[in-house]
């Protein structure tokens, strides 16, 4: 892996949940060691997608975590999700609705919400992914979209070769702000079908630099043994 020790938190905002965000990053400097925490801003942009995609560019510790405005890590998340990483999980929390509630356990993504399951248990997509900094040109671009966003870092990261795995232990409190949220609902069906076509852009993409691989590997095989 690669940057400074520590993790870089990518927190989008937009006007108006100025409270939201100051409570998100209250939480993240309670819960994570002094000196290893991160925290990069990034505001009013069109989707989430657009504002991970920003804030990463600047992100320079050795992990890095997707987030939101409106969240509360519990203390002990920040250890959990390190040790899931260095296991070569991505992880995926179990949330809360602000009165403690659980609202999901792992998610199997696209709105398929896991219930309560054991540490380990493998799904689909981590709402706020944790990863190697070093993975960041594997993930990155994510589509301009702000549903389905985290599904498709979680699918970058697992054609990296990560699994994602429910991990208890990264506990996060949603506190479910409403400020922009009507917007965002009524880009949902568009923000799907972005989402697939950029699965399979991607894929596509992917293949074709397999290819072309193989290819010179096979070019440089028959220079070296002409007979």
């Amino acid at each position: 892996m690669t940057g400074q020790d520590g993790i870089s938190v990518i927190v989008p905002t937009i006007t108006g949940r100025k409270d939201l965000h100051a409570r998100t990053v209250a939480a993240l400097t309670a819960t994570v060691p002094a000196g290893l925490l991160e925290v990069i801003t990034v505001r009013d942009r069109p989707c989430i997608g657009r504002a991970w995609n920003d804030g990463a560019r600047a992100a320079t510790r050795r992990l890095m975590m997707l987030a939101a405005d409106d969240i509360e890590p519990s203390p002990g998340w920040y250890e959990a999700a390190a040790l899931a990483v260095e296991t070569g999980w991505v992880p995926s929390p179990r949330i809360t609705h602000p009165d403690g509630v659980l609202h999901n356990c792992g998610t199997m993504g696209g709105g398929a919400l896991l219930g309560e399951c054991p540490t380990g248990t493998v799904c689909s997509s981590s709402p706020f992914p944790v990863f190697p900094v070093a993975l960041r040109d594997a993930v990155f671009p994510v589509p301009d979209i702000h549903y389905w966003a985290d599904d498709f870092v979680s699918w970058a990261l697992r054609t990296a070769g990560m699994d994602v795995r429910v991990i208890r232990e990264f506990e996060v409190r949603h506190l479910e702000g409403t400020v922009g949220r009507d917007r965002m609902v009524q880009r949902s069906a568009r923000d799907r079908l972005a989402f697939l076509d950029a699965v399979r852009e991607r894929a596509a993409q992917q293949d074709r630099q397999a290819y072309l691989a193989a290819y010179a590997a096979a070019a440089r095989a028959d220079q070296e043994d002409p007979a």
